[in-house]
């Protein structure tokens, strides 16, 4: 049920194939197999992805655990890669979302390579519901936002992302400055749970190879056609971060530490 790193990089580059999954089960709903991120080397990672796993097949989906990059590999790897960052993009702890970001990447060539749509998830989701996943040819978004709530008053489906009519610009990052238009539909606000076509799949890795790189969420945006299936049936839980540093005194993050009795971020997470 673990794909290996070495094959997984191997596979990065185009020059080998994982073999498909073996232990099929009955309950198994859904085709599409679902590949949960994790980083096995570290402990939160690891147990909570094994939930995921265990829960995912009790909902009847095809999951697959998938060896991620660990921020000790990731910016060795990209440069292998011949992959820039953005160089409008200044937050963040680099080496840890880089290789978030990559752990994405590699799923993406999974799907060019193997021609199939595939389910990507990280390692901390909840299912609330199973659901057969509808056709879109393009980015469909499986997981509530993180914020936001323009879906709320939406009709169950699928909903297209348009940013046409929007009247004000949309920033790249996360902001309240109400200069830029706080429509929150212009990339992903978390990128816990998605469904991707080798087409767009194949449009990702052109950009990142082109234009550069960027947190997963923030980098699926209105570049690429993206809509969201209503209600979502994943949500992510957030008990730990292996990317942000502690912000105490931010609003959202004492309310986290507040939720969260054995919630974890940045260091406490990686040792």
């Amino acid at each position: 049920k673990i794909i290996n790193l070495k094959s997984q990089f191997r596979e990065i580059k185009g020059t080998t194939k994982v073999e498909n999954q073996k232990d099929k089960e009955k309950n198994i709903r859904n085709k599409i197999k679902s590949y949960i991120i994790h980083l096995p080397q570290v402990d939160r990672s690891k147990q909570s992805a094994e939930r995921v796993y265990e829960e995912g097949r009790k909902f009847g989906y095809d999951t697959v655990l998938w060896n991620g990059v660990h921020k000790n590999d990731s910016l060795h790897l990209l440069h292998d890669l011949n992959m820039k960052i953005d160089g409008s993009w200044g937050g963040g702890i680099l080496a840890n979302w880089v290789g978030c970001f990559l752990s994405h990447y590699s799923l993406w060539k999974r799907s060019v390579i193997e021609n199939e749509r595939l389910m990507i998830l990280e390692h901390d989701v909840v299912f609330d519901d199973s659901i057969e996943i509808p056709e879109f040819d393009g980015v469909l978004n499986i997981g509530k936002p993180l914020w936001g709530n323009w879906w709320e008053s939406e009709a169950d489906g699928i909903h297209v992302r348009d940013i046409s009519k929007c009247e004000k610009p949309h920033h790249h990052d996360v902001t309240w400055d109400d200069e830029y238009c706080l429509c929150n539909r212009d990339w992903l606000r978390g990128a816990h749970a998605y469904v991707v076509t080798p087409e767009v799949s194949e449009q990702l890795v052109r950009i990142a190879n082109t234009k550069g790189i960027r947190p997963a969420d923030t980098f699926i945006n209105s570049e690429v056609r993206v809509a969201d299936y209503l209600p979502y049936p994943i949500w992510q839980e957030q008990r730990f971060s292996m990317i942000i540093n502690p912000a105490h005194g931010e609003e959202w993050y004492d309310i986290r530490r507040e939720n969260f009795n054995d919630y974890e971020d940045g260091d406490e997470v990686w040792n």
